[in-house]
């Protein structure tokens, strides 16, 4: 995970991209469920943040009507194991977890 994270901070949008045609996003989703290792799933949703940040970018300039990483982790399968992150024993997890889908999954979620 720590490689991707250095790769997702560091690369292009090109870069980014093939890295998403190679399975980024499944890596990604299946470090959601390692529930028993926080550090790896701080840094796999320090991944996804970091992805969601440009997908709101790659959404606005290409006039998308939703963010494609969102899309990418729903067709990995990656979204239930998101959503139960927010049940997590580890305050830090929890506190991420609640961050992202305060700030890019509102639009999302019942009132």
């Amino acid at each position: 995970m720590f490689w991707l994270n250095n790769m997702i901070e560091k690369g292009n949008s090109l870069q980014i991209y093939r890295l998403q045609e190679h399975g980024m996003m499944n890596v990604i989703a299946n470090s959601f469920g390692q529930h028993s290792h926080p550090g790896i799933i701080l840094k796999a949703l320090l991944c996804f943040k970091k992805l969601l940040k440009l997908g709101e970018r790659l959404k606005q300039t290409n006039d998308l009507s939703v963010n494609p990483f969102m899309i990418a982790l729903d067709q990995e399968g990656g979204v239930k194991a998101f959503e139960s992150l927010q049940k997590h024993k580890n305050d830090e997890v929890y506190l991420l977890v609640t961050e992202l889908i305060d700030e890019y999954f509102s639009e999302f979620t019942d009132p």
